[in-house]
């Protein structure tokens, strides 16, 4: 998984900018490493790859949410589409479970995770 995707496709969901993501970083590559570990597949394509980056930073916007995060009223990025209340964390989930859902032919769905504290 590249990391960098990842930075980019979390930049384009929460707001942040280049020299802001860099705070972030560590983030990113936990939210990659518990997609990888998630994953169903050793050896993805490149289609498979570039959903797991989108599932990553889709948890790293998670990640960063229930640190406080920025607000965004509304967000389109490619074919994500979402509509943000006044809870940020709780959006960042429901977009989780809903993209884990869409792509459960690629990992796991359970809702057990055992991460560490920051």
């Amino acid at each position: 998984m590249n990391i960098d995707n990842v930075c980019t496709r979390l930049m384009t969901l929460s707001g942040l900018d280049a020299d802001e993501i860099l705070k972030w970083r560590t983030t990113v590559e936990d939210a990659c490493d518990y997609v990888l570990s998630l994953s169903k597949t050793d050896s993805p394509d490149d289609g498979q790859l570039k959903r797991l980056e989108l599932l990553a930073a889709a948890y790293a916007l998670y990640l960063f949410e229930l640190s406080g995060g920025t607000r965004l009223n509304k967000l389109t990025a490619g074919e994500v589409r979402l509509e943000l209340s006044s809870d940020g964390a709780a959006d960042a989930a429901r977009l989780w479970k809903e993209l884990s859902a869409h792509n459960a032919d690629l990992i796991r769905t359970e809702d057990f995770l055992f991460g560490r504290v920051m």
